[in-house]
């Protein structure tokens, strides 16, 4: 039986985990490049 999920933490402002330069800004720029709301 899979333990049940109680808690998810969202680390976007690099608090736990610096990862801005490497990680979710990369992708969100991608994502918006191809939106067409390319701001890079």
């Amino acid at each position: 039986m899979k333990p049940k999920l109680e808690t998810l933490i969202y680390d976007v402002d690099g608090t736990l985990a610096d990862t801005e330069n490497q990680g979710h800004r990369i992708a969100f720029n991608r994502d918006f490049r191809e939106t067409g709301l390319d701001w890079e």
